[in-house]
This record gives C-alpha cells, sequence and structure tokens, in this order.
C-alpha cells in the first residue's frame, strides 16, 4: 500500500489492499519456492512483508527515510529503485514490486536494475495502475507520474531481458464503478486527494470476495480485457 494511503487514512482491510495482498500471495505459490531470497521494493507501510515472509528471507527498499525507520525486523536500505548501489548483481531469488514504478521518473532504468539485482532464474512480481484515462486527483496525492497500458508495461519488462510468465489485467469486476466514481471526482473536484472507496463493512466484504473471484480466475489461465491494474509476474531467463 502506498504510503499516503496510510497516513490519509485507509485501511489493509479496505477490500482493494486485501485483493491485492491474496494476489501476491498467490504469486508467490505460482513461483512453487520456499527459503528465497526476496526484495520488497518501495514498501509503503509493508503489507507485502508479512506474506513475502512466509516464502524466505526479506530485504526492504525504500527512499523514505521514515518508512525504513519503522519497519522491523528485516535487513534494509534506503535507496532508490533506479539506482540500488548497495545491492551486487544476482543477488534475489523475487523482486516485489507492488504499485511502485509509476512513482519513478525513469521506469526502464528501475526495471533494469530490478532485473540487475536478480539471479538468472529470478522472478519479478509487479503491480502498476492502468488506463491513462484514469488518470486524475487520486494519481496525483499519491504522486504518480503516469498510468500504464497494457502494450507499454508489457514492452518495457521484455525489452528489459525479462521473459512474461503472468500478465493481466486487474480488479476487472470492480472497474466500472471505480471508473465512474474518478471520472465524477475529477469533474467536480481537481483538488489532489486519496480515494480508494471506502465503502460500508457489507459491501467491502462482498468487494473482497470479489477480488478473490478474480485472482483465482486469473491463475486459471483467464486474461481480461481492462481494469483498474496491471500485474504481473516476470522471469530472468537463464544464460544460454
Amino acid at each position: 500500500m502506498d504510503y499516503k494511503d496510510a497516513i490519509s487514512g485507509s485501511s489493509v482491510r479496505n477490500f482493494y489492499f486485501s485483493g491485492k495482498m491474496d494476489m501476491l500471495n498467490k504469486f508467490f505459490r505460482r513461483i512453487g519456492k520456499n527459503n528465497m531470497k526476496i526484495l520488497c521494493v518501495g514498501v509503503g507501510t509493508g503489507e507485502e512483508i508479512s506474506v513475502s515472509k512466509k516464502f524466505g528471507n526479506v530485504t526492504v527498499i525504500d527512499n523514505n527515510d521514515d518508512i525504513i525507520e519503522s519497519i522491523s525486523g528485516v535487513k534494509k536500505y534506503v535507496c532508490d529503485i533506479s539506482n540500488m548501489n548497495e545491492i551486487s548483481d544476482g543477488v534475489f531469488d523475487v523482486v516485489v514490486c507492488l504499485d511502485v514504478l509509476e512513482h519513478v521518473d525513469d521506469d526502464i532504468k528501475s526495471i533494469g536494475e530490478i532485473n540487475r539485482v536478480l539471479k538468472y532464474g529470478g522472478s519479478f512480481i509487479f503491480s502498476v495502475p492502468a488506463v491513462k484515462k484514469m488518470f486524475g486527483y487520486h494519481d496525483v496525492f499519491l504522486g504518480h507520474k503516469r498510468r500504464y497500458n497494457f502494450t507499454d508495461i508489457r514492452n518495457k519488462c521484455t525489452s528489459s531481458g525479462f521473459s512474461i510468465d503472468i500478465i493481466s489485467f486487474w480488479n476487472f469486476f470492480l472497474f466500472t464503478p471505480v471508473f465512474l466514481n474518478r471520472k465524477i471526482g475529477n469533474l467536480l473536484n481537481s483538488k489532489p486527494r486519496q480515494d480508494n472507496m471506502n465503502v460500508p463493512r457489507i459491501i467491502n466484504l462482498i468487494f473482497k470476495k470479489i477480488l478473490y473471484f478474480e485472482n483465482r480466475l486469473i491463475f486459471t489461465g483467464i486474461r481480461f480485457p481492462f481494469g483498474v491494474s496491471i500485474v504481473g509476474l516476470c522471469k530472468k531467463p537463464f544464460k544460454e
């Protein structure tokens, strides 16, 4: 979860964040290994750390001193994803990068750095916000530089040396209410602000179950034609 989401009052129990962590857990199970060396990049308030710890030893990087100071029990560095000089080549089995690439000036360089610190055969798990037409007050508040289309993020991964295992739009079934909420909000008030659709408890539970169901469909091979985000699992190929 983005750090600004936390300080603005969003809860990890929100259907969106719960669904994203369920997705991360399924990506790890797809990789199918334990005792891995895992790097969590730009961890925000650190929800992915608890998921990642189930599958190996976790190292954390973030460029925010306050975030790094608040995290305990893992090896950690204050550094930028586009310049991870503290980390040697080919160290990690997995790099987790959830909702980070949209924050950086040079996302291609950042993906290249992720490739560099991964072992051959290692995995890159990512999520990014989708649909450029949705860019608005929510993105400005969170410090997003961009939203992505499907071809754009896929090409940036492959041009950086990755092969694609899974890539799909995500949050498909709830796309319409989220899209309308953001578009109407952009028309009524352009002031930057957080908007993660905090809904009544019963609606939150229903939406969470919808996202969990969507996650299961993605891992049965179904790919959705659009969604609020794009999620992916890439591989760093072995040397020939």
